[in-house]
């Protein structure tokens, strides 16, 4: 069966690349494909970047003119009939996309009478030929990609071997590397642009981004428009049009002109092929695309039904209903822009065109029944927002209460149903909660759910009522709140999945709910069958005009009310809210009716499975002798809470939330128990001491207590990714370095944080990245700001160190090498001044001392914190100044619409980069306990042997599972012992039946 099958493959990819030669027109930076631009020649090409495209091309017979791309085409009508006289027009990658960006060049584009084949992604936006209707475009950074197909009939992709989910099986492209023919100089170019904005309308996504975690995931590649669409810049398409994404985008720093370069492999260069013949020769009607039908439709949801037909024109369609032609469904697609119950049934389409007929797949449509009418009928969890007991706010179904940040009782007013809770978005209120594994919340997993919130605000930016997001992911996002541009009080619901895509951006309201006066707001989502998800907003009881475009998969594990929490927090509303709701289910328009006369009454409870959802001190090791604070959060409901060794700390647990000073000198494992009945529930934590520092220093990490890898994982520090920072052993020495093209960590320093009117020195041990790293960043030093992404944290951020790579004489230099920077001042309206870079240039391999002498200066005095920066080579006496007497780039009166102003304390260290290629590495953060200090903490090196991480135990249905960071799992009756390691030497998560009186877990080295 199997050479049965390889036979097939083999003739069809024959019949797919033996089709008739054809005319082609290639245009192209470059007029040959052995006369490469000039910029392309001062690069180091002796051919043309993108040659290998047209040597595929003439291979197979095909006859291909280069043509050399012009700034403004409508001023070459004798190039625009020269092109009409070909069989196809191929816009390589390596053009310039700003020739195609003015109105009068696109409407000549797309008024060329044969089809059009585009290559690169930057031509295709919103604003240049506009196939799509946005401009959102990452590049791809998968080594080699592979695409996911979603018309598997289409002839493009005949030969092409798909696994069960339609991915292909062998790959598209690779990420290409250029070696300099003069100087052998190689640089790693950059993937595909892939543009993840929605298409225009008649558009339709052939195959997209396939390879699970790459940047543009889920981004079209290959996508085919028919003649006679609108473009998003109001073109009319005279003939076909097919987006086929290939062709690498220039490395950072290198010539535009070097940008096309051929990257397809093997099954890449068929579908090449397949689509030059598609598009060059006479197609018999197809449908390529099965129908999609749906269930748990409502009256009033649009549907469009697409059998993606194709083939010569002139086509011809005809829609069917329960097998009766439909008068008025004679288009290529059949839409219903407000279904109604007698549109439930079976549909099918037959095409035709003079070659012959299609006919479709049969899809049908059903619609949704609901329960009688309960509002307390699946609700998961309900914040009436009356009242806060400790820190919280409660949720009186299933315990998920909320934390309050920068609130506090002042903040509960009179409501609309009693009382409310009243958020300002200048002291960055905000109320949150970070989820467990296995909880019902966030609401956005469940297939259906509603949300219901009461608002009273004015007019605003941006600023979030509900949110749902993620602590280690800055993409996936579900939120709605005030309108984005403050245009009006309408509201704007934002919905991002977790590669950053989204389907329609914000969306708006026709029903006003920002006007200083109560309004209710419900969003109701249903899953109606084969990934198809419809939404709903009910503003005051009143559906919406409002279309929403949900998208999956959005994994998010916070809630927040009045803005938004990821790493950090930000978009804080201005304004009241009541009576926060969420159920797992679609609520019907009578239920939500009902919203609208009462509040929730006789909610049920849900009893939920002990919990410790922190535990841990603020930093992971301590000078001998000091103090720090170690902190629990766990289930309200447990009766009793002891931490070993400190004894029953129950009473110093309010709503779960408890914390004590601790003060060591030597490392200590704390071992907390909850008990509730006959539940118990146990996690341990660990804090090293280090000894041998100078007087006047607080340690706040030296790394010593981690293993490689991902520097989150060990649980201190924020990260907006989960991944921007890497443990790396130097020198035999663990310390950090970022890992991605975005990287923001940062270390909360709470009660450390340098507050106003108070001198504190930061320092750190620095050691340079590798050469030839040229537009590397590292920023490192301290902040208040929240941060989305690293474009946030460039400037405005406050006293910070840039460490960059230059090559050659960039700033002076002779060599490549890495340099330190800083700011000296801001502008005002969120800019900064330059960053100097005075030198020395940083030997590489090297350890340097740095000292940031900083003092944080009152904003009441409208004055700016000023800092000198110190450097010194490792084992040196003298330090050199560096920078003396600068002033903070913290713009004191610009107030981000969404990050919002600054704050009066620097609490946050940070440590960012833009390259997951290139980064210096750092170590041994030390914070001053007062004043200025000239010392030197400690020697360089390794403090201690690593201790064992952190280990959580939490029941998982008839389970228990254990999760610790690093280290072997053991086990032991008894607390005391004796230990022995658990049988399998088993990896976290470990999940094993309870059995026998109690078991103990922790982890060793």
């Amino acid at each position: 069966m199997k050479m049965i099958r390889l036979i097939v493959l083999a003739s069809l990819l024959l019949a797919a690349t033996s089709s008739r030669a054809a005319r082609i027109a290639w245009v192209s930076f470059h007029a040959a494909d052995d006369a490469p631009s000039a910029a392309a020649i001062t690069a180091g090409f002796t051919r043309a970047p993108d040659a290998g495209y047209t040597a595929l091309l003439a291979a197979q017979g095909h006859q291909v003119t280069r043509f050399v791309t012009v700034e403004g085409i409508y001023d070459y009508p004798d190039m625009v009939a020269a092109l009409n006289t070909n069989d196809l027009v191929i816009l390589s990658r390596s053009v310039p996309s700003g020739h195609y960006d003015a109105v009068e060049e696109t409407a000549v584009w797309q008024s060329i009478t044969v089809p059009i084949l585009a290559l690169g992604g930057y031509v295709n936006r919103a604003n240049r030929l506009g196939f799509h209707t946005g401009d959102t475009i990452p590049d791809v950074n998968s080594a080699l990609l592979r695409l996911r197909v979603n018309a598997s009939a289409h002839p493009i992709f005949t030969g092409i071997a798909l696994d069960a989910d339609g991915t292909m099986v062998n790959p598209y492209a690779q990420i290409v590397t250029y070696t300099n023919a003069s100087t052998g100089t190689t640089l790693v170019q950059r993937g595909i642009s892939v543009i993840t904005s929605p298409l225009i309308a008649g558009g339709t996504v052939l195959a997209t981004v396939g390879t699970t975690g790459d940047a543009a995931f889920g981004g079209m590649v290959i996508g085919e428009f028919p003649a006679g669409l609108t473009s998003q810049r109001g073109d009319l398409l005279a003939a076909k049009r097919l987006v086929f994404l290939t062709g690498s985008r220039e490395a950072d720093g290198f010539t535009s002109e070097g940008a096309g370069m051929f990257d397809l492999q093997v099954d890449g260069q068929t579908l090449f092929l397949n689509a030059v013949s598609y598009l060059t020769t006479s197609q018999a009607p197809k449908c390529t695309v099965p129908l999609v039908g749906a269930t748990n439709l409502v009256a009033g949801d649009a549907w469009t039904f697409d059998a993606g037909p194709i083939g010569e024109a002139p086509l011809t369609y005809q829609w069917y209903k329960n097998g009766q032609a439909l008068p008025a469904g004679t288009d290529a697609s059949l839409v219903f822009t407000s279904l109604a119950l007698a549109d439930a049934g079976e549909y099918q389409l037959v095409v035709a065109n003079m070659a012959g007929r299609a006919t479709s797949t049969v899809a049908r449509l059903e619609f949704a029944v609901f329960p009688p009418s309960n509002i307390t009928n699946a609700l998961i969890a309900y914040w009436p927002l009356d009242t806060v007991i400790g820190t919280k706010t409660p949720d009186l179904v299933s315990g998920y209460d909320m934390t309050l940040t920068k609130m506090g009782a002042s903040n509960v007013v009179a409501g609309k149903w009693g009382k409310a809770f009243q958020f300002d978005n200048a002291a960055q209120n905000l109320l949150e909660r970070s989820h467990n594994p296995g909880d019902a919340l966030p609401i956005y997993q469940h297939p259906d759910f509603t949300v219901s919130a009461w608002v009273n605000g004015p007019v605003q930016s941006d600023h979030r009522v509900f949110c749902e997001s993620s602590l280690t992911n800055n993409n996936p996002m579900f939120d709605f709140g005030t309108h984005n541009s403050a245009a009006d009080g309408t509201v704007d619901i934002y919905i991002r999945n977790d590669t950053g895509a989204t389907s329609g951006d914000h969306r708006h309201s026709t029903a006003v709910a920002f006007d200083d006066t109560w309004h209710n707001i419900v969003y109701v989502q249903r899953d109606v069958g084969n990934g198809n998800m419809r939404a709903q907003l009910f503003v005051d009881g009143i559906l919406d005009s409002v279309v929403i475009t949900p998208v999956r998969p959005l994994t998010a594990n916070t809630t927040a009310i009045g803005g938004i929490r990821r790493a950090s927090a930000s978009a804080w509303f201005t304004g009241l809210i009541d009576e926060v709701a969420v159920w797992n289910r679609a609520l019907s328009p009578e239920e939500i009716g009902v919203l609208q006369t009462t509040y929730i009454q006789n909610p049920p409870s849900r009893l939920q499975p002990l919990a410790i959802n922190e535990f841990k001190a603020d930093v992971p090791a301590v000078i001998s002798g000091d103090s720090t604070t170690l902190r629990w959060d766990v289930s309200k409901d447990a009766t009793q809470v002891t931490i070993s060794p400190l004894g029953d700390v129950t009473a110093q647990t309010s709503v779960g939330i408890g914390s004590a000073s601790i003060t060591l000198t030597q490392a200590v494992t704390y071992v907390l128990t909850l008990t509730r009945g006959a539940e118990v529930l146990s996690a341990t934590t660990t804090v090293a001491v280090v000894e041998g520092v100078a007087t006047g220093w607080t340690l706040l990490d030296n790394f010593d207590q981690c293993l490689s890898s991902n520097l989150f994982a060990n649980g201190y520090w924020n990260d907006v990714s989960g991944s921007s920072a890497q443990v790396v052993t130097v020198n035999e020495n663990p310390a950090i370095r970022t890992s991605t093209g975005g990287s923001i960590a940062y270390l909360n320093l709470r009660d450390l944080a340098v507050t106003e009117r108070q001198a504190r020195t930061l320092f750190f041990r620095i050691i340079a990245g590798a050469d030839n790293a040229s537009g590397a960043t590292n920023i490192v030093g301290l902040t208040d700001k929240s941060q989305r992404s690293y474009g946030d944290e460039f400037v405005n951020i406050g006293p910070v160190l840039y460490s960059a790579g230059f090559i050659n004489d960039v700033i002076g230099a002779a060599d490549n090498a890495w340099y330190l920077g800083a700011r000296n001042g801001w502008l005002g309206e969120n800019t900064s001044n330059p960053i100097d870079f005075p030198g020395p240039a940083l030997a590489p391999n090297t350890v340097y001392n740095v000292w940031i002498n900083v003092t944080n200066a009152p904003l009441a005095e409208a004055a700016s914190d000023t800092f000198t920066v110190y450097l010194q080579k490792d084992g040196e006496t003298e330090r050199t100044v560096l920078f003396q007497d600068y002033t903070s780039d913290r713009d004191l009166y610009y107030v981000d619409p969404v990050l919002g102003g600054i704050l009066p304390n620097l609490d946050k260290l940070v440590v960012m980069g833009n390259s997951g290629t290139f980064s210096a590495v750092f170590d041994d953060f030390y914070l001053s306990k007062s004043g200025y200090n000239a010392t030197v903490p400690r020697p360089y090196g390794s403090t201690a042997s690593q201790p064992p991480g952190p280990l959580a135990i939490r029941r998982v249905g008839n389970q228990v599972e254990i999760t610790w960071t690093h280290g072997r799992l053991q086990q032991a009756t008894s607390v005391t012992g004796p230990w022995t390691d658990v049988s399998g030497s088993p990896t976290s998560p470990y999940s094993v039946e309870p059995a026998g009186v109690s078991m103990f877990y922790r982890s060793a080295r």
